[in-house]
């Protein structure tokens, strides 16, 4: 069980599912906080192909209004204002469009990271522990540390649908 929990398919899948390897940071007052379900604002891929998965790119939005945004690069040079919405293309990402998912005080800043999905799977891959009572025992205790609780919660709960997933194929293969 620990080997199929721990396989970089079945956290791979969670990943892509909870899509983790997409981050979005505020500004605190000394460091960045991550948003993880409180960012107002989601990044929408038209397709998350191998190139997408690949690639490590961080920029930053700075809301102007409800309806538009300055799109920055990572070091903070303005590309263009765009409206929430509106579909954008990049060389690495293909088209992807910025949706406004709550209300924000104007002129917040938004730092969105994406990082390859082999470094994502492996970061959760190394900090999710699995221990079992005892030998022999079938039960496990799964636990992992993150900065945002919820996100571990999510990931957690979310290991334990797809390890009852790729067991119940297994079974159902044995049963063939």
């Amino acid at each position: 069980e620990i080997e199929i929990i721990k396989s970089r398919k079945v956290i791979g899948s969670v990943v892509k599912k909870l899509d983790l390897s997409i981050c979005y940071f505020k500004e605190g007052r000394i460091k960045l906080v991550e948003e993880y379900t409180n960012s107002p604002v989601r990044i929408v891929f038209e397709n998350k192909d191998s190139l997408f998965y690949a690639s490590d790119i961080i920029f930053n939005i700075k809301i102007k209004s409800k309806k538009e945004f300055d799109f920055f690069d990572i070091d903070d040079n303005y590309i263009k204002t765009a409206q929430f919405g509106e579909k954008l293309f990049s060389q690495n990402l293909g088209g992807f469009k910025i949706v406004n998912v709550r209300e924000s005080n104007e002129s917040s800043k938004i730092i969105i990271k994406l990082h390859k999905l082999k470094n994502v799977v492996s970061a959760y891959k190394n900090r999710l522990i699995i221990s079992a009572p005892g030998r022999g025992s079938q039960i496990v205790t799964l636990s992992l540390n993150d900065a945002v609780k919820e996100k571990a919660k999510d990931f957690l709960n979310e290991i334990v649908k797809e390890y009852n997933t790729v067991v119940n194929r297994i079974t159902l293969n044995e049963k063939i």
